[in-house]
C-alpha cells in the first residue's frame, strides 16, 4: 500500500510518494528506500504506481519507448497503458495484479501542467475479488482503464476526522498550497492511520515537481525510525508544533494569493519594460 499524492497548480504539478516496501499481510519492512516515482525526461512526465513494488519502474522504462511526448501518451492512453499493464501482470504476476497509476507532466501543446490517475486490474486480481467480497452492497468498484484528471488526490486518502485531528485543512485555491509542507503534512496523516491493523507509509518522502523548465526530484523527509525487518511504528506528533516548525524553516515563505498575483503582475510588467 503505497502513499502517492498529486497536486496540480497554475504553473506546476507535484507528486509525493513514500519509499517503504514490506511483506504482506504482516507489514514487515524489506526496504525503506524503494524508488516509487520514475522521471521520464523525454516525455516531461513522471509515473508512480500502487501495487507491485517494481511496477512503477516497469512503466518508467516502457512508456518512453512507446510515446513521443506527454501529449501523445495521454491522447493514446487506451492503447498504451492497458497493454503494458497486462504484459507486466502476465509476465511477472501470473496474471494477478492491480494498481492505481498516477501520471504527472507538462502538456507541450497547451503549455500547462496536468495530473492523471487510472485504475488498472486484471480479471484474476485477488485484490479486486477481496474488495467484492468485503464491499458494502451497492458500492461501485473502480472503473478499470479510465483516465481521470485531478487537481488534488492520492491514496490512501484519510477521512475528514483524521485531517481535522492533525490540523490540516486545504485552501479553496490550490495555488496557495505549499507542496513541500502541505503534501508532507498529508502524508504524515496517512502514515499515522492504521489500515488493516498496521501502518504502511514510511522510508522517505520523495517530492517530484514539473513545470515548463523540466523535472526536479528531491527527498524532503526521512523517517529515521523505520528499519528493515521491523514494522512501521510512527512516532507521536505534536501537530501544531510540527506545522509551525516547517512553515518557519520553509525557504519559500507561504503567501496569500493576492500577494502572489501582485508579484506576478509586477514581474510581467518588469519583463515588458526591460
Amino acid at each position: 500500500m503505497s502513499s502517492i499524492i498529486v497536486l496540480r497548480q497554475r504553473s506546476s504539478v507535484h507528486l509525493m510518494c513514500d519509499a517503504a516496501a514490506y511483506e504482506q499481510p504482516d507489514g514487515i519492512l524489506r526496504s525503506v528506500d524503494l524508488k516509487k516515482c520514475h522521471a521520464m525526461p523525454s516525455l516531461s512526465a513522471t509515473v508512480s504506481c500502487t501495487g507491485p513494488a517494481m511496477l512503477s519502474g516497469w512503466f518508467g522504462l516502457k512508456l518512453p519507448q512507446v510515446a513521443e511526448s506527454f501529449d501523445d501518451l495521454i491522447a493514446r492512453y487506451r492503447e498504451i497503458l492497458p497493454s503494458l499493464f497486462e504484459q507486466y501482470a502476465n509476465e511477472m504476476r501470473g496474471g494477478d495484479a492491480s494498481s492505481t497509476l498516477y501520471l504527472i507532466g507538462w502538456h507541450g501543446a497547451k503549455q500547462r501542467p496536468a495530473a492523471y490517475s487510472i485504475e488498472l486490474f486484471t480479471d484474476k486480481s485477488t485484490r479486486i475479488k477481496q474488495m467484492i467480497k468485503n464491499g458494502l452492497p451497492g458500492t461501485p468498484l473502480p472503473r478499470p482503464y479510465e483516465l481521470e484528471e485531478t487537481i488534488l488526490g492520492g491514496t490512501p486518502m484519510p477521512g475528514p476526522d483524521l485531517l481535522e485531528a492533525a490540523g490540516l485543512s486545504f485552501p479553496d485555491d490550490e495555488n496557495e498550497m505549499s507542496p513541500e509542507i502541505d503534501l508532507l503534512h498529508l502524508m504524515e496523516v496517512q502514515r499515522h492511520e492504521r489500515i488493516e491493523g498496521a501502518h504502511w507509509v514510511g522510508g522517505n518522502a520523495l517530492l517530484t515537481s514539473i513545470d515548463r523548465r523540466g523535472i526536479v526530484q528531491r527527498i524532503v523527509h526521512h523517517w529515521q525510525e523505520d528499519k528493515v525487518g521491523d514494522v512501521i511504528s510512527p512516532l507521536p506528533i505534536d501537530w501544531p508544533a510540527w506545522r509551525a516548525a516547517r512553515v518557519a524553516s520553509s525557504p519559500v515563505p507561504m503567501m496569500s494569493r493576492l500577494k502572489r498575483e501582485m508579484q506576478e503582475r509586477k514581474a510581467r510588467k518588469d519583463r515588458r519594460t526591460a
